[in-house]
């Protein structure tokens, strides 16, 4: 019977061991997820202002075209 029972607390202390890696893997796993989305947010700006400077970069400031050589 004390043999079963050290069994059982054993298991339990494992099972408990399992749950808090898999809560950390969980959380790693959503910190990787809001870093992707912060790097494709990053991306997209740094597309539109490279569209952005494209469109406007045959152009100086004052709207004449410039001739680059």
């Amino acid at each position: 019977m004390l043999f079963l029972n050290k069994q059982r607390v054993a298991a339990i202390d494992n099972l408990q061991k399992v749950e808090r890696e898999k809560a950390a893997l969980l959380a790693r796993a959503n910190l990787l997820a809001a870093e992707i989305e912060a790097v494709a947010t990053e991306r997209e700006v740094w597309q539109r202002s490279l569209e952005a400077s494209k469109s406007d970069g045959s152009k100086n400031n004052n709207g004449n075209n410039l001739c680059i050589s």
